[in-house]
Parts: structure tokens; C-alpha cells; sequence
């Protein structure tokens, strides 16, 4: 008998107890069962066995990372994280020659239900009944000893030694790596989905029985060109999310988003949200992208900014340069009509042509920056971007598909209706771009 062929255990029952990730282009699944976890590689061929830890506690949800094969397993309020390291052979048909060793524990707040990592595999959201955004321990490029190192002979000739002494900050006492909480919220719920966006700027969460999505988003308050020299943060910029609301008529039971390329910049397409709901409904979200900031200037909401000569100056030129933009453009638009019509005259025998005459183009708006402030946020201490989301494509089962009302008249239980991405276009997009 084969070691692949040893039956290792079923799946803990959950949602979040299976997960499948990446480690160099190489596919994995990892599962919780019982209080170990097993590593399979993508033909399903048993690669590793992790141990539990002591006192019998189960794996409660686990989940991996998409770029580096990170596993983050938990054990109540504890959260493992493993990282994989290459063997010396690697002779493998699977091609998943790793052996995953444990590199941090993180003490939460609450028991934890759901985790999910950013693509990068840097930052690490928990979730129960407090979130907490974690982040990964830095290793600076330039770590060099503080102490000069102790040198030595041998055979007569000069060695120095260094023991790394700037590697123990990032350790705690068990000698794993020390992760950094960034940021925490208690929610009124415990969260039973959580996932991070694919350019990790967002993330969604919603609670069992929950009608209502929550999408986060960074909160970052816009300071105006007179605060520069206050102290309003201590000199430390604090992480902090903000959220908004994607309402459903009843319970949702599973939400995703769609995948985009890592070769993809971020920001370079919209963020899309897939949402079930127990209306066999499946609605997809997307985000609203708004004009560039640079349509807006804001500066000119400082209140102590108004009372300066010199802005007032600039704003002065700013409005002359702009009046003269508008005319030129103005002056080019009629010189091309009034070339049109002359071309056109000969041909036209006294009859109308009936080309429409393009209106002389408007004078560049001066109306209030307030008719746009539905992009921001207007807070104490200064002006903040928000996020929107708008529906932009509902499925019904019952109506949109034939086939599902046929498969639910035959069973007496209500058919709870998903809808998976199929990525086509992002798998494309990576192909070409490794290629």
C-alpha cells in the first residue's frame, strides 16, 4: 500500500476548514482534521501531516495564501502560521517538494471563525467577535549588528563573528516570529465570512443570518497644506477602516470577489463582489469608480488657507489660465467649423449641407466644490475619500435559468443557489504575461 493511499481523516465540519493555495506556481489544499493538518498536492497525493497542538482543541478554520503558501491554522483563540521551506530533493511527480514548519502564534481577542490572507501573503485578517488586521514581521534589507563583531584567529588568520543580534526583535520567547496587530474592531456579531479584496485595499465581511454586507475600506484623513506642522497623530499615522453597506432582502450565505491577475497593477480595474442570498438571488457589486481627485480641489476647504495672499494669488492665476485654456479651444473649434463649411460650399449648390453646427465649447464650471462632495467625507480633523459600491447585475435562479427551477421541484428542501467566477479573463491575463 501506497502512503498516499492511508485514509488521514475527514474534513471538521465547517466552512472554513479547507482552503487551497499556491507556493511557486505549485497548487496545494490544506484541511483540518481533527486537531492536525493535512497538506495535498493538486493530484491529491498526501505531501504532509502537521500535529496538532496540546490540549485537544480542533481546527476551527484555516486558510492559505494565493502567492507565497503561507498556512494560517486556528485553534480557538490562537492562530498558527507555518510557511513552507524547499527540500534538498526534489524528484517529486507532484513537484511540491516543501516541508511546512511553524513561524508565529497569534493570541486573539475572541475565538476566531473566519481569516483570510491579502494576495501578497503579508497581512492577516481574524475575525469572530473582534476583527484584527495583523501584519507580518519586516526584515530590513540593510540589518547590520549594532555591536562591532568579535573577531578571533585561526591558522593566523583574522575571523570575525556575529551572532545577528537584530534578528531577536522581530522573535518572541518561543523563538517564532512576532507579528504586529494593526488594527481591531468589535463587531455586534461574530463574522462568518471574511476575504480580503484581490488588491488587498478592501475587505468584506458579514455574520450569520446577516442581511447586510460590509465592505471596508482604508480611512485616511485628508490633512490641508496649514496642518503640515500640527501634531495630530502623535507623528505616527494610525491604520483605521471605515465601512459601507451592501443591503440584501434576506439572509446572505456566501460572498466572493472576482479574481484579477498578480501582474495586474492596483486600482487599474474595479473591485467586484458576487453576493448569494437566501432569495436565490446572486447580485453582483461593483465599485464605483469616481473621477480623479485632481478634478477637485480641496485645499480651498482649509479655512485658514483663505486668509493667505499668496493662495489667493495663485487661485487668481489658476482661474486666468484657465479662461484662457477655454478660449483657445473656443477659437480652434470655430476656425474648424468655419474650414468645414468653406470646403463643403462648392459641392453643395445651394443646398443646405445639413451639417449641425457644434455649440462653442462652455465655459469650464465654477459651481461649488460642495456638488461633489459626495466623494468625501467631511471629518474633524479633515476631508476623507469614501468608498461606493453600486448593484450592477442581478440573477434570479427561478427566472434567469431553467434548469435550476426543475432540479428544486424534485426535492423537498429549499435549494440554496450559488454562482462561482469562472476567472477565464484573469487566467488569460496571467498566461500572456508569463509568457
Amino acid at each position: 500500500m501506497n502512503r498516499h493511499q492511508v485514509i488521514t481523516g475527514a474534513v471538521n465540519c465547517g466552512d472554513h476548514c479547507y482552503s487551497v493555495g499556491t507556493v511557486e506556481g505549485v497548487n496545494f489544499t490544506a484541511y483540518g482534521t481533527g486537531c492536525d493538518i493535512v497538506v495535498l498536492s493538486s493530484d491529491f497525493q498526501r505531501v504532509q501531516i502537521i500535529p496538532g497542538h496540546g490540549g485537544g482543541v480542533q481546527v476551527t478554520c484555516i486558510d492559505c495564501s494565493k502567492d507565497t503558501g503561507k498556512i494560517a491554522a486556528c485553534y480557538g483563540t490562537k492562530v498558527h502560521i507555518y510557511e513552507p521551506t524547499p527540500l534538498f530533493h526534489r524528484t517529486s511527480a507532484h513537484r511540491l517538494d516543501y516541508q511546512w514548519m511553524e513561524t508565529g502564534v497569534l493570541h486573539c481577542d475572541s475565538i476566531v471563525t473566519a481569516l483570510t490572507w491579502n494576495q501578497e501573503g503579508t497581512r492577516l485578517l481574524t475575525a469572530g467577535h473582534v476583527i484584527q488586521l495583523w501584519s507580518a514581521p519586516l526584515i530590513p534589507e540593510s540589518a547590520q549588528p549594532q555591536q562591532p563583531p568579535t573577531s578571533g584567529q585561526i591558522n593566523g588568520h583574522m575571523v570575525n563573528f556575529s551572532l545577528g543580534e537584530n534578528d531577536q526583535d522581530n522573535m518572541d520567547h518561543d523563538g517564532l516570529e512576532r507579528w504586529k496587530e494593526l488594527w481591531s474592531m468589535k463587531t455586534s456579531s461574530p463574522v462568518a465570512h471574511i476575504d480580503f479584496s484581490p488588491d488587498g485595499c478592501l475587505f468584506a465581511t458579514v455574520a450569520k443570518g446577516d442581511r447586510l454586507v460590509k465592505v471596508w475600506y482604508p480611512h485616511r484623513n485628508f490633512i490641508f497644506a496649514s496642518q503640515q506642522g500640527q501634531d495630530f497623530a502623535h507623528g505616527e499615522t494610525e491604520q483605521n477602516y471605515s465601512f459601507v453597506y451592501l443591503p440584501h432582502p434576506r439572509a446572505v450565505t456566501s460572498f466572493s470577489w472576482r479574481k484579477t491577475s498578480r501582474y495586474m497593477p492596483k486600482g487599474a480595474v474595479a473591485n467586484m463582489l458576487l453576493t448569494s442570498c437566501m432569495d436565490n438571488i446572486s447580485r453582483l457589486w461593483v465599485e464605483t469608480i469616481l473621477p480623479d481627485d485632481g478634478l477637485l480641489n480641496i485645499q480651498h476647504l482649509d479655512p485658514l488657507v483663505s486668509q493667505n495672499a499668496k493662495y489667493r494669488q495663485h487661485q487668481h492665476k489658476h482661474g486666468f489660465v484657465e479662461r484662457l485654456k477655454h478660449m483657445r479651444k473656443s477659437f480652434k473649434k470655430a476656425r474648424t467649423q468655419r474650414d468645414r463649411e468653406t470646403h463643403q460650399q462648392p459641392h453643395s449648390n445651394g443646398i443646405n449641407s445639413g451639417v449641425r453646427k457644434d455649440p462653442v465649447a462652455t465655459l469650464p464650471t465654477s459651481d461649488s466644490a460642495h456638488n461633489f462632495m459626495h466623494k468625501f467625507g467631511v471629518h474633524g480633523t479633515g476631508v476623507s475619500p469614501e468608498c461606493h459600491f453600486h448593484l450592477a447585475v442581478s440573477i434570479n435562479a427561478d427566472t434567469d435559468i431553467p434548469l435550476v427551477p426543475l432540479l428544486s421541484s424534485g426535492s423537498g428542501e429549499p435549494l440554496s443557489f450559488v454562482i462561482h467566477w469562472l476567472n477565464n479573463k484573469e487566467m488569460n491575463f496571467t498566461w500572456q504575461a508569463e509568457s
